[in-house]
């Protein structure tokens, strides 16, 4: 039976649950252009304030709807379809009850990092942007972004905006990334599965990163050489390695 029914005026790209910072669940559904629009079950489930509404002859169904446009003033197309992904863990301590982000992407390469319906970060990039995930890569007890476009090229984020890219040869159909395991009790690993126009499953497993900082080399090497190892690299690096003399044979 079907108790309650929400009509949206574009087409819906993805739908999911978000807490929000009381750790109450709010249902999220992806409109085109980056617009979310956040439905509100307490307003109609036997709350107070739905009662006092239907008390007053206001039907409760239109406050627990909320529209937020998010970056719809700036996008390159208003109508371009749009995914969401929700509860991204902010490490061990985060928990639904205070509350998680989301993000959103569009197809035209925008990616939105979002918390408290206030955008944290935006990312542009030049494909599009059609399947969002989040996973743990790091091992940080954080979830990164993952964000797959139709020619392959992968995206992976951290919550601070660092970036690292991978391009599949290949054009995709479907993508997802999640924790597997290929024997029966072994521990779930990291992993990236794709689906190709070609008719062809692929999965690339133990997906792991150790940090998504790149480091200085030159600060890496002046804690643990000396002056003369370091004026030998330089030497190196600005002249090459030296070539080992043949030594004179006397007749």
């Amino acid at each position: 039976v079907c108790l309650y029914k929400w009509e949206c005026a574009n087409q819906i790209g993805g739908l999911a649950i978000n807490h929000d910072p009381n750790g109450a669940p709010k249902l999220l559904v992806a409109q085109p252009g980056g617009t979310i629009m956040k439905i509100n079950p307490e307003i109609i489930l036997g709350s107070e304030e739905g009662e006092e509404q239907i008390e007053r002859n206001e039907n409760p169904l239109l406050s627990s709807v909320e529209y937020h446009p998010l970056m719809v003033s700036r996008m390159r197309n208003p109508s371009i379809s749009t995914e969401i992904i929700t509860d991204v863990s902010e490490g061990p301590e985060s928990t639904k009850e205070k509350g998680l982000p989301y993000v959103v992407a569009t197809l035209d390469g925008t990616l939105m990092f979002v918390k408290n319906e206030e955008i944290i970060w935006s990312y542009q990039v030049d494909h599009q942007l059609f399947a969002l995930s989040k996973l743990d890569v790091i091992g940080d007890g954080r979830d990164e972004i993952i964000a797959c476009s139709w020619n392959g090229q992968t995206y992976i984020l951290d919550q601070d905006k660092h970036s690292v890219r991978f391009h599949l040869e290949e054009p995709v159909s479907t993508f997802c990334a999640g924790l597997y395991t290929l024997k029966a009790g072994a521990a779930p690993s990291p992993c990236f599965i794709y689906v190709t126009f070609h008719n062809k499953v692929l999965v690339y497993y133990d997906i792991q990163i150790p940090k998504m900082l790149t480091t200085s080399l030159l600060a890496n090497v002046k804690s643990n050489l000396d002056k003369k190892q370091l004026k030998q690299l330089y030497r190196w690096y600005l002249y090459g390695q030296p070539q080992a003399r043949n030594p004179k044979v006397s007749e």
